[in-house]
């Protein structure tokens, strides 16, 4: 006797099946498949395998599903080709299927009937060897079903099974340890989940069997199947909320639903409606009751408290007066129902409605406060909105100009203050304060400055009307003393020393009052005050000469400038004659010199001679004696007694 085994997990919806001459099974029964798995194999050269399938006839229809696989393991040579085949019983057979490589598919075997499937492993050649390819066959096919629907009671089940043709006697087995008998059979399960079956066929089958047993395993559905919602399980009051059951009953039964919302009421319906319309936690619980049998779920929700944000806004916190501020009020409200009035305290005014406007025609803070009440809920606390709003006086705003910020005393300037005033009524009152101890009243004066100096030009402008509401701004002037240029010239720029030069010097004034001092510096550590002195440069070089002019009545104002004065010392022509300059001791010499200057033929010059032995004497002409042996170098050296320059020659004398 074989045992097959199959599990079945079920997870739909049944529908009562009405019975019909005795137990019935509905149009749309389910059907639990029981099959059977075959794996064969050849790899022998010339090896042949046939089984037939389905091994002993069945009573329905059923589909064979089988996969192959030909590996020709790399042999070289084909004698005779592997192979798998399906075909018929009847003589001559008829091919279903036939494959030389590997391959799978589906066939449907008809009730009653088998198959013949065939594996040959061929015969294939490697060098002297003989082989065959591996051929490897899978079937699958149903060797019984089990068809079953649910009953019309609680937990009852209609079942049918078909197998093997020759299997009459059918006995079944269940988990209670009761049985039943026949191929139709109804039972009664205690309660949902999953339960074992034992079916046992008795008969005579074709491959000689007696009986065969089947196992396989069941999810007995439950009576009623709920996926209940209840929506939203938070919220604020008053909260509405929807309940649905969403509801499978099976077995043909009929299901009653009653929902408490926690408040003491209860309603009836598969699908209700209830309002919490006070703050607290709630246990919302769905009663279901079918026949004897009651189900119940139960859910948390949440009411939370009403809260109204009255988000008021005012188009304007501050301004000049006169000017208007608008409110408006955008209420964020967390629950309901609600119905709001509100109210606007400005001042000592009160102003009702969602919007307002006010006219502000005097300086000050005012308060505004927007008062909220729900008359549905009056117990409700709505916070207060506060605002404060600032009417200003008129404002001033000003920025003076001038025509003049820096000029040269006298220096006079026009003052504009470019006032602007937004708001109204106003009496203003200027005061100007120069800075000088001058001040003025009016809008747009004109000031003169005497007095070189920086000012610092102040400006207040108050409103009569509005004590207190004024404005003050300052402006820098800067009064430059006269302004000096001076000139400086010469009759000459350049000369031979001793160099005589007139210098002159002017000086340009812009502005009054001025009293110019001539300061000159000659560069050679001389100076004069004069306005055109004469100098002498007595050395040869270049001098910068400063002429620096500064007003006496205005010492800060003073004006430069400077040239520059070449002086070159003359030079020295000398002429001299020394003979003999060779000879035997005593040897005697006469020297003559003669030396002019450039520039003045005149000047009387030194002359000095140098002998080499000692001797130095002075005087243009001289006569000198070598008593010794010897070669000399002897020098006439001349030299302008007033300048200082100088010039000298030289001669060798060989006494022998």
């Amino acid at each position: 006797m074989r045992k097959y085994y199959f599990i079945l997990l079920c997870a739909f919806v049944f529908v009562f099946a009405s019975v019909v001459n005795g137990i019935g099974i509905s149009s749309d029964a389910n059907t639990i498949p029981i099959n059977r798995f075959l794996q064969v194999q050849v790899s022998k050269a010339n090896q042949k395998q046939s089984v037939i399938v389905p091994v002993n006839p069945v009573d329905f229809d059923t589909t064979l599903e089988w996969n192959v696989k030909i590996d020709k393991k790399n042999l070289a040579s084909e004698k005779d080709p592997a192979y798998f085949v399906i075909e018929t019983m009847e003589t001559p057979a008829k091919k279903i299927e036939y494959k030389t490589v590997s391959g799978s598919g589906k066939l449907v075997i008809p009730k009653g009937t088998q198959y013949k499937m065939t594996l040959y492993a061929g015969e294939y050649s490697l060098l002297v060897t003989r082989d065959g390819a591996t051929v490897q066959a899978g079937l699958k096919y149903m060797e019984a079903q089990v068809q079953y629907s649910l009953g019309d009671q609680p937990y009852q089940i209609n079942f049918k099974v078909a197998g093997p043709a020759g299997l009459s006697n059918w006995s079944w087995q269940w988990s209670s340890n009761n049985s039943s008998s026949g191929d139709k059979v109804s039972h009664q399960f205690s309660d949902a989940g999953n339960a074992a079956i034992v079916i046992e066929g008795k008969g005579k089958l074709a491959n000689g069997d007696t009986s065969q047993k089947f196992y396989c395993n069941i999810e007995v559905p439950p009576l009623i199947r709920m996926d209940p919602k209840v929506d939203p399980l938070r919220g604020p009051v008053e909260l509405n909320l929807a309940a649905k059951v969403n509801a499978v009953v099976n077995y043909g039964q009929k299901a009653t639903y009653t929902w408490n919302f926690g408040d003491g009421n209860e309603t009836s319906g598969s699908e209700v409606n209830g309002t919490i319309a006070t703050p607290g936690q709630y246990q919302v619980l769905l009663t279901a009751k079918v026949g004897d049998y009651t189900f119940q779920r139960n859910w948390q929700v949440v009411a939370e408290p009403m809260s109204i944000t009255p988000n008021a806004e005012l188009s304007s916190l501050s301004g000049s007066i006169p000017f208007d501020v608008t409110g408006t009020v955008n209420p964020t409200i967390y629950g309901g129902p609600t119905q709001l009035k509100f109210s606007w305290e400005v001042g000592k005014e009160t102003i009702e409605g969602k919007d307002f406007t006010y006219h502000f025609k005097e300086p000050g803070d005012y308060q505004v406060v927007l008062k909220t009440v729900d008359k549905l809920h009056p117990g409700l606390l709505i916070p207060e909105q506060i605002f404060v709003v600032k009417a200003l006086a008129p404002q001033l705003t000003m920025k003076p100009t001038v025509s003049i910020e820096k000029g040269i005393i006298p220096l006079k300037a026009d003052f504009d203050p470019v006032l602007k005033v937004v708001g109204s009524p106003v009496e203003l009152l200027y005061r100007w304060d120069f800075g000088d101890g001058e001040i003025s009243n009016q809008e747009k004066p004109a000031h003169v400055f005497q007095k070189p100096g920086l000012y610092n030009v102040q400006l207040t402008v108050s409103d009569r009307l509005h004590p207190g509401n004024m404005i003050a701004t300052s402006l820098k002037i800067e009064a430059l003393p006269p302004e000096m240029t001076v000139t400086l010239k010469s009759n000459t720029s350049k000369g031979l020393a001793p160099l005589t030069v007139k210098f002159n010097g002017q000086v340009a004034v812009a502005g009054s009052p001025c009293d110019p001092q001539y300061l000159w510096d000659f560069g050679d550590g001389e100076t004069s005050v004069e306005q055109n002195p004469v100098h002498i440069f007595r050395q040869d070089g270049k001098y910068t000469v400063t002429l620096e002019a500064k007003d006496w009545l205005h010492p800060a104002s003073s004006a430069k400038v400077t040239t520059v004065i070449e002086v070159r010392m003359p030079k020295i022509r000398l002429s001299a004659t020394l003979t003999p300059l060779s000879g035997g001791t005593p040897l005697t010499v006469n020297g003559h010199a003669v030396a002019t200057q450039e520039g003045n033929g005149n000047t009387p010059m030194k002359y000095y001679w140098d002998f080499g032995d000692g001797s130095i004497v002075e005087g243009p002409d001289q006569k000198h004696s070598f008593t010794l042996s010897g070669t000399y170098n002897v020098l006439v050296f001349v030299e302008d007694p007033n300048l200082g320059n100088t010039e000298r020659k030289t001669f060798k004398v060989v006494v022998k």
